[in-house]
């Protein structure tokens, strides 16, 4: 009977420990760790678009889009991508709009460009959208780890019926835009965005 119970005991020992160790098993992975890297940044903040239309101004603010700027410091130049692009109430979000061969000066830390058509993202591909050109994008930081960052921005706001998908403005007659002019502030994000490449 001692030998039984000595078995039985030698058994339930031996069963806890394979389940601690199951527990504690490297075949897990580890939660993933996110650093912030200041050439390839993603911040989330406010944009602020204010369209001139004659005596008045149509202003448009959001926090649903976020911005990342990618700097190439062997080339000296940089990528914008606005996640979530909308300028005015009326304009549809787009997913992603690409701002490609800005400039980086490394003197002043600035990035920027001038005479921009943005490429939109449809589908698996980016294809230029000649409906939303930028005429000058200024970026500058809040500090040398570029955690804030500050963003200028002069867009030809399209008011729809041209190629656009963006349905005309009341008494405005399609294909017309209209200066907007924009600023983003924001901070540095750390952590998962699925659509922040």
């Amino acid at each position: 009977m001692k030998k039984l119970k000595f078995l039985y005991l030698m058994l339930a020992v031996i069963a806890g420990s394979i389940a601690f160790a199951s527990c504690n098993s490297d075949d897990e992975p580890d939660a993933p760790v996110y650093v912030f890297n200041p050439d390839n940044a993603h911040y989330i903040g406010t944009t602020k678009t204010t369209i001139t239309m004659g005596l008045q101004d149509m202003l448009y603010t959001t926090d649903k889009t976020h911005w990342t700027i990618v700097i190439d410091r062997n080339t000296n130049k940089a990528k914008v991508t606005i996640h979530n692009a909308k300028f005015n109430d009326r304009m549809p979000a787009m997913s992603m709009m690409v701002l490609d061969n800005l400039t980086y000066n490394p003197q002043t830390d600035i990035v920027s460009g001038t005479d921009i058509i943005p490429r939109v993202l449809e589908g698996d591909s980016f294809t230029p959208y000649e409906d939303f050109p930028f005429d000058k994008i200024t970026v500058t930081y809040g500090n040398t780890a570029h955690s804030s960052v500050n963003i200028n921005f002069d867009v030809q706001v399209s008011m729809g019926g041209g190629s656009s998908a963006t349905p005309p403005l009341p008494g405005m007659p399609g294909g017309n835009s209209l200066l907007g002019q924009g600023t983003f502030t924001g901070t540095g994000y750390v952590g998962p965005c699925a659509d922040c490449n």
